[in-house]
């Protein structure tokens, strides 16, 4: 007797991807670097670009000890994001020339 097994395709994961900003709290000061204050304003991204979760870690962990130290008000924050390229294909895409044009890839058509 032989026994089939039915493989399913597994589904692609991406590792998810961080971005660290610097941010401005209101209220109590974080006394941990892994701490997130409850209430807090973006001021600007720590670098520029995306970067894995243990390198996102160390960069915030890293900022904040510096920050403890100094009693500053602001700290640093690591947000999930989803990195897309603007202008990029989607899987299962239809792409027209109308959308090519609007993107500017295609000289505009000439209406007679």
């Amino acid at each position: 007797m032989v026994e089939l097994t039915v493989m399913r395709p597994r589904k692609k994961t991406v590792p998810r991807q961080y971005r660290v900003w610097i941010v401005r709290y209101r209220d109590r000061p974080p006394q941990d670097p892994d701490d997130v204050p409850p209430h807090y304003w973006a001021l600007e991204p720590a670098e520029d670009g995306a970067m894995s979760a243990r390198k996102a870690n160390a960069y915030k962990e890293a900022f904040n000890r510096t920050i403890l130290a100094r009693s500053r008000k602001v700290w640093a924050v690591a947000v999930p994001v989803t990195v897309r390229y603007e202008g990029d294909l989607q899987p299962g895409q239809r792409e027209t020339e109308e959308e090519k044009e609007r993107r500017g890839e295609r000289e505009p058509r000439r209406r007679t």
